[in-house]
């Protein structure tokens, strides 16, 4: 791999030059650095003492990136020609891929995105990639939104160097859009009240794939980790949760999955991502959101529930 990206840089590795030029090859490259996973990935780096690039669409937005001494970049993860050039001379990656409520096909959005990254990872020869996925992404139907994973792991395995593929579970940072009403007593869920699934906290999430880039590439090939908090969660569990830290009663209300689309699109969501996200949770309410997938190790991180809610209350 490193052969590959110097003769990108027009360098001979094998030179006094293409020798200086691998300690250069040093560099991580993190996308989704403002937004929850990818600043906690980028946090973890720097604060590891690495170089960082950050990939932004903003520069204004990579300005206190840059403020840490992070080089920032700017273009997205669908453009091949931009990705394949931030990507270019780094030592790791750490990629996702965004879903934009507003499209009106979510899931060719998702494929797009899927191979722009895998071309770019592969003209760029990058020797590790860390991509954030999602529990269920072993299945190719079935799964809603989490279905765009799916085609992004089975594409991206085709690329040369070694892919981590970070499976979350459900994140628990999903729960801030109910906090509003919690605060008077009520959590709407869409999910069964005493249906308990994974969870995770962003900041394991973060932790893991930060981790995993540190380890290096080691060799080449497809490595799955499923992600989880210490225990599973109901949302009757989340309700006394928040109750404790509100210091008041908090009972789940179950809301019909067939209202998901319309509540999502209050919210501004097309209705083909509604319709993808209640797809999603018909497959949770199936009890098939479940660890242990076949060629995957499991790590559990250490943020509970309370710590997780207690940061979004704050």
């Amino acid at each position: 791999m490193v052969v590959h990206a110097c003769t990108a840089l027009g360098i001979d590795c094998e030179s006094t030059a293409g020798r200086r030029a691998r300690t250069l090859l040093v560099m991580y490259i993190v996308a989704g650095a403002t937004g929850k996973t990818g600043a906690i990935v980028a946090d973890a780096l720097l604060g590891a003492g690495e170089k960082v690039r950050v990939l932004v669409r903003d520069a204004a937005r990579g300005e206190k990136w840059r403020a840490r001494g992070a080089e920032v970049a700017i273009g997205s993860l669908d453009q091949e020609r931009e990705l394949a050039r931030a990507l270019d001379g780094a030592k790791g990656a750490y990629l996702l891929s965004p879903q934009d409520p507003r499209s009106a096909d979510p899931i060719s959005a998702g494929w797009r995105i899927a191979h722009a990254v895998a071309n770019a990872v592969a003209q760029s020869g990058l020797g590790h990639l860390v991509f954030l996925s999602s529990l269920g992404a072993e299945h190719a139907e079935g799964t809603g939104i989490t279905r765009t994973l799916h085609a992004a792991e089975e594409r991206l395995a085709e690329v040369p160097g070694k892919v981590t593929f970070v499976r979350a579970s459900y994140h628990l940072e999903n729960w801030a859009a109910a906090l509003g009403a919690a605060s008077g007593g009520k959590l709407p869920t869409f999910i069964h009240p005493d249906r308990r699934i994974p969870m995770v906290s962003v900041r394991d999430v973060g932790a893991v794939a930060a981790r995993a880039l540190l380890e290096g590439a080691g060799r080449g090939g497809r490595d799955v980790v499923e992600v989880a908090g210490p225990q599973d969660y109901s949302p009757r569990e989340i309700a006394s949760a928040l109750g404790n830290l509100l210091g008041k009663s908090v009972v789940p209300e179950h809301v019909p999955l067939q209202a998901l689309p319309q509540v999502f699109a209050s919210f501004g969501a097309s209705t083909a991502f509604g319709e993808e996200v209640m797809q999603l949770h018909q497959f949770i309410e199936h009890g098939k959101l479940r660890l242990g997938a076949v060629g995957t190790r499991l790590i559990r991180g250490s943020v509970d529930a309370q710590s997780a809610l207690r940061a979004l209350l704050a």
